[in-house]
């Protein structure tokens, strides 16, 4: 936003019990040149900065991610104000085949379902049957180890799934139909296959490539699509804080050039006051 050039950025978040903001979050928003932050979140914010309150403004564009009822509430505003897309529950796709390090595929399925929701969705998609148990076996050696693995365990006992697919190519249909919000490509030639991979959010290739760098440092968008959106929406981009109004011109000789393409078009569809509105300029 920022970047953008807008003037006024609000930011929105839940505050402790005791009424404070993460110093980090004030930090980071500081920086990134929010002009207001409010300490409210969930699906009431979204309502609050679409519809205005005694207190908070009403916006014109609303971005960025949040839980399930965040996701609802930006779509019940679709047209109402702007929507960038619906990043909800993160997601994360491992696509792996014997080259993968089943360590670091265990280690990243924890990372995206430790979020704790519990609409969190993992996915290991490997051709291979060593592979799919190996990993399964990391998942259960490094799971006691994490802090918040009560979180992790409700993650992956409703939405963490280990499937076999009897090909790499259909390891990748695979990833494009499920259009994930996070796709690690831990394969031989990780390169070609993410020429194949059209849908999803954003794709880390390689075994030393993790989802976590695209969280905090890679420097590609944060705010991806999730539950399959990334079939029809990209990340968040600069472009999408803009908005365009188009400025038309006319001067006599170019509507005169024009005219009759302009009454073509008027006498297909039997608009008579279209075509006039522009020959009655030229009488």
């Amino acid at each position: 936003a920022k970047v953008a050039g807008c003037r006024e950025i609000v930011v929105c978040t839940p505050c402790g019990k005791d009424g404070s903001v993460n110093p980090g979050l004030l930090h980071a928003a500081k920086v990134a040149g929010a002009t207001e932050v409010y300490r409210v979140g969930g699906a009431h914010a979204i309502a609050a900065m679409a519809h205005g309150t005694k207190t908070i403004e009403p916006v014109q564009k609303i971005f960025g991610p949040g839980n399930a009822y965040v996701v609802a509430a930006k779509r019940l505003l679709v047209g109402h104000v702007s929507i960038d897309l619906l990043p909800g529950p993160s997601e994360v796709l491992v696509l792996a085949d014997e080259i993968a390090n089943p360590a670091f595929a265990a280690a990243d399925i924890l990372a995206q379902a430790e979020h704790g929701s519990g609409h969190e969705r993992c996915w290991l998609v490997s051709s291979s049957a060593r592979v799919l148990k190996a990993v399964g076996r990391e998942i259960e050696k490094q799971l006691p180890e994490r802090s918040r693995a009560d979180y992790i365990r409700k993650v992956l006992k409703h939405n963490g799934w280990l499937i076999q697919v009897k090909s790499r190519a259909e390891g990748i249909a695979l990833a494009n139909r499920l259009a994930p919000e996070h796709c690690e490509v831990m394969i031989k030639d990780p390169r070609s296959a993410a020429k194949e991979i059209v849908t999803a959010g954003a794709l880390f290739l390689g075994n030393t490539s993790p989802t976590v760098t695209g969280d905090y440092v890679a420097g590609p968008s944060h705010t991806l699509p999730t539950g399959g959106a990334g079939a029809s929406f990209p990340g968040l981009t600069v472009d999408m804080f803009q908005r365009r109004t188009s400025v038309v011109e006319y001067t006599p000789a170019a509507l005169r050039k024009s005219i009759e393409a302009i009454e073509q078009f008027a006498g297909v569809e039997g608009l008579d006051a279209h075509g006039r509105s522009a020959s009655i300029r030229l009488d």
